[in-house]
């Protein structure tokens, strides 16, 4: 059996956050998400190195207290030269500079409007499975 591919899910929208979960778990029983309403504690997660990894981060740029843009740039500090997680930006906004600011990030694979559907998340998971 090989192992669950792990999602990490920052949004600060529960609805959202409860559709997202629940389309993985109908998607496949192979993926685990892990779920955060708030950046900073995303990143307090991926500091800790007790911590099991991610696969993929599907990130929300519009949040409070700290916004997608800002937790991208502390991703670095935290990663440095070591494995990334496939990144994607996940928002609501028509912005095109939204978009292009999220794409100008290197580590960026896709920006996706939302809402999150079946045939996204195919899209998705077929990027992961290139990996």
């Amino acid at each position: 059996m090989t192992a669950p591919i792990r999602i990490m899910l920052i949004d600060d929208e529960k609805v959202d956050l409860m559709l997202y979960r629940r389309l993985f778990v109908q998607w496949s029983e192979e993926v685990e998400t892990v779920v955060f309403s708030y950046a900073f504690e995303a990143l307090e997660y991926l500091k800790d190195q007790t911590n099991a990894p991610v696969d993929a981060i599907l990130l929300d740029i519009n949040l409070p207290r700290m916004s997608g843009f800002e937790f991208l740039d502390e991703l670095d500090f935290v990663f440095h030269k070591n494995v990334w997680p496939d990144l994607f930006v996940l928002s609501t906004s028509m912005d095109p500079r939204d978009r292009l600011r999220g794409l100008a990030h290197e580590k960026v694979r896709g920006f996706i409007e939302k809402p999150l559907t079946g045939e996204k998340l195919q899209e998705i998971i077929g990027v992961l499975a290139q990996d």
